[in-house]
């Protein structure tokens, strides 16, 4: 006897196992319908989470604040659990942002994302930092920021007969906080066009954004403050700066300071060392006598012209983070350091516009 599958003969039964296969086929597939639909509306809607809200990398799906750092991603070192993690919306990493390919300006009601949590902002940041050489300017990069974050670029310019090798450590220091931070190896630097030079360069880097903190030391500390003068002249309201002169010799290589330093409408801090006889205290005065805009002058008790280092690292970021980035917690940092032995303030002026 010939065997047949299922036991049929092909020609007798075969139209009744199409049909029957055939109702099989309508079952399974409508049921299939039913059950998936089901799926597709509740637990995904559920589960949705708008795009503000996602970690910009998309790494983790939790709540991102763009105004601070995640110290757990950036660094690996373990963050603090008190960092706050709301949900905020940060128009410099929006994708329909008109401005997005060309270095957004600054918005007085924005923030950067960097600058937050419980950080002690006299101490090493939560990123790692890496050099680059480009021509004659050196750059301290942070490493690990967010992508779409923008944040300030700082510069420094070196006292006479110094490279940049000298202040790695304070370059360094402003950088693992978050900054972008360049430095021109001219030892001359009076007359501010290195500076401006090296800003140029650092603008082109990744993550830079339009705010500038300019930084410097003796010689170096005057071209601070006339490179901010410069960059107003050149960007003017398109670039929001501030600086940080250390024991500024006001006018080396720029006779003109006198008649700049007045109209300047940029932030300025200052400060001179107790113990410095090579600028001494009048001559970092004659500087602030000339300035009409809001205008610290602290001194930093101890301070030699050569040891100034660590008062330099405890001020730049609090002073740069309040003036650039508005970060209230820098602000309070930064006037907390006359609280302390290490400092006493001599002066202030035009403090309202804070």
């Amino acid at each position: 006897m010939r065997r047949y599958i299922y036991g049929l003969r092909p020609n007798k039964y075969r139209h009744l196992l199409a049909v029957g296969i055939g109702l099989i086929i309508v079952l399974r597939l409508s049921v299939g319908c039913s059950q998936n639909t089901s799926r597709a509306v509740v637990p995904e809607a559920a589960n949705q989470q708008s795009p503000e809200d996602s970690a910009p990398d998309g790494s983790e799906n939790i709540p991102y604040n763009s105004d601070i750092i995640d110290v757990d991603r950036v660094s690996g070192d373990g963050g603090s659990d008190d960092l706050d993690r709301s949900p905020v919306v940060n128009d410099n990493n929006n994708d329909n942002n008109d401005n997005n390919d060309n270095n957004d300006s600054p918005d007085p009601s924005l923030e950067s994302c960097i600058l937050a949590g419980d950080l002690d902002l006299s101490k090493k940041g939560p990123y790692e930092v890496v050099t680059k050489q480009e021509g004659p300017v050196t750059l301290y990069l942070p490493q690990g920021l967010p992508p779409g974050c923008l944040v300030p670029v700082t510069h420094f310019s070196n006292g006479t007969g110094a490279k940049c090798s000298f202040y790695s450590d304070i370059n360094s220091h402003i950088a693992s906080h978050g900054f972008i931070a360049s430095c021109h190896n001219s030892s001359s630097t009076g007359s501010g066009q290195d500076c401006m030079d090296a800003i140029k360069v650092a603008k082109e880097q990744e993550h830079a954004g339009m705010w500038f903190g300019s930084t410097g030391h003796s010689q170096g500390g005057g071209a601070a403050i006339t490179c901010a003068y410069l960059a107003e002249q050149e960007w003017g309201e398109d670039m929001k700066a501030a600086a940080h002169a250390i024991q500024p010799a006001h006018g080396m290589n720029r006779s003109t300071y006198t008649s700049e330093y007045p109209i300047i409408n940029s932030p300025i801090f200052m400060f001179s060392g107790s113990a410095d006889t090579v600028v001494p205290k009048a001559w970092v005065g004659r500087g602030y006598d000339l300035l009409n805009t809001e205008t610290y002058w602290f001194e930093a008790v101890g301070a030699t012209h050569i040891n100034m280092n660590s008062w330099a690292k405890e001020s730049a970021v609090p002073w740069f983070g309040c003036k650039l980035l508005n970060n209230q917690q820098a602000c309070t940092a930064f006037l907390s350091l006359v609280e302390t032995e290490k400092w006493k303030e001599l002066n202030s002026k035009n403090t309202e516009q804070q």
